[in-house]
C-alpha cells in the first residue's frame, strides 16, 4: 500500500549445531513512506533450536535497533552523482522502529527481558536505555492471552510485535487472528497509529 523507501538485509549470528538443524536467520529492515512520516519496519524469524544462538541473535537485534537511526541506512550521503540522487537521495532516517516476527521466545524468557529491558513481562517501557516496547502490551493486550502457536499442545506467544518508546502510545488495538490457516503460528496484528 506505502512504497518502501529503503531495503536491506541483516545477516543474524549463526552456530553450527552438529546434528540439530540451523538456519542462516537476518532482519529485513525496510523504511515505510507512509503519510504520517516515515517508519522503520523490521521482519525476522529467529533460531529455534539453541537458546544460546538465539541470544546471540537478540544481541544483534537489539545492536541493530540502537544503531540503525544514525548509520544512515543503506547508503548514505549529500555529494553524489546525478544517477544516483534521480529517485530523491538517501532515505530519511526515521526515528519510529517496529520489529516484529517470530522470536521463538516466550515474555518469561531472558532473550524477551533483553529486548524489553523494563522487567518483568507486563512492563511496557523500556526505560529509556534502548530497550523496545512490547506491542501486545502497549495495545492493551493481557500479559496471559496472545499465544500465535501450540507447543506441545500448549499455546504460546512466540511472535511479537516490538515498538520503540516513540511509538509505544501509539499502538492502539492488537488481536490474534485464530481463525486464519496456512501456517502453524496464527497471525498478530496491532493497530498502530502512525
Amino acid at each position: 500500500m506505502w512504497p518502501l523507501l529503503m531495503s536491506r538485509n541483516h545477516l543474524l549470528p549463526k552456530l553450527h549445531l552438529g546434528n540439530a538443524l540451523s538456519l542462516q536467520r537476518s532482519a529485513l529492515e525496510t523504511i515505510v513512506d507512509i503519510p504520517g512520516g516515515p517508519c522503520r519496519v523490521v521482519s525476522v524469524h529467529l533460531a529455534h533450536a539453541s537458546d544460546t544462538e538465539l541470544g546471540t541473535q537478540i544481541a544483534r537485534l537489539r545492536e541493530i535497533a540502537n544503531t540503525v537511526i544514525f548509520d544512515g541506512g543503506a547508503w548514505s550521503g549529500v555529494d553524489l552523482p546525478e544517477p544516483w540522487t534521480l529517485d530523491g537521495g538517501p532515505a530519511p532516517e526515521p526515528q519510529e522502529l517496529i520489529l516484529m516476527g517470530d522470536f521463538n521466545m516466550t515474555p518469561e524468557s531472558e532473550g524477551y527481558r533483553t529486548i524489553c529491558p523494563g522487567g518483568v513481562p507486563g512492563a511496557t517501557n523500556s526505560g529509556g536505555d534502548g530497550g523496545l516496547v512490547d506491542g501486545w502490551l502497549a495495545g492493551g493486550g493481557h500479559p496471559e492471552d496472545g499465544a500465535t502457536c501450540v507447543d506441545e499442545g500448549v499455546p504460546v506467544r512466540i511472535d511479537y510485535i516490538f515498538v520503540n518508546e516513540r511509538l509505544e502510545n501509539s499502538v492502539k488495538q492488537v488481536w490474534v487472528d485464530s481463525e486464519a490457516a496456512g501456517s502453524d503460528h496464527q497471525p498478530l496484528w496491532a493497530a498502530i497509529d502512525l
